[in-house]
Formats: structure tokens, sequence, C-alpha cells
């Protein structure tokens, strides 16, 4: 079995840390400095966003695959643009 971070963790957390993350993703920011005079502070992820969602999918995965599948479950889907009609207009 594959190392978890996530071991102890119940799906309600899981899920909890996931919008955390997605909503971190929708903000776009992942490094805070403020800094007044001689004092400063700094906040920096350690962890990708990308990575934390993954390890986040990846114990869901492991709690309930059904409903929330990783790998060769998932769909994947192909958009193609069709060139024949723009050669014969």
């Amino acid at each position: 079995m594959a190392f978890s971070y996530f071991s102890t963790w119940t799906e309600a957390e899981l899920l909890i840390e996931l919008r955390k993350v997605e909503e971190e993703i929708m903000r776009g920011s992942q490094v805070v400095s403020a800094g007044a005079g001689d004092v400063s502070t700094s906040v920096q992820i350690q962890i990708d966003i990308r990575e934390r969602w993954l390890l986040i999918m990846q114990a869901l995965n492991a709690l309930n695959p059904v409903t929330y599948p990783l790998g060769a479950d998932r769909a994947r889907f192909t958009f193609s643009t069709p060139t024949t009609w723009l050669a014969n207009p």
C-alpha cells in the first residue's frame, strides 16, 4: 500500500482541505509577504498547489475509489477541430 499523508483524516476533513486548495487555485496566490520598517513576515507554501490537490485526491480515492476515481478510471476527453469543412467552404 502506498504512503498517505492523510491516512487518519476522514472524508469530510479531506473535502474541507480540497475546497481550500481549490479556493487557493482560484485566487492564484501562493506566496504572502508583508513588511513595515524593520519588521517583516513571510509565508510560503512548501508544496506545489497541484501536488497538494493530487495528494488529497489520492487520499479520497483510497477511502472511496468509486466516488473519487484516479488513473485509468478517469474519463479522458479529446476535442479536435474538423478540418474537412475548412478545405471545402
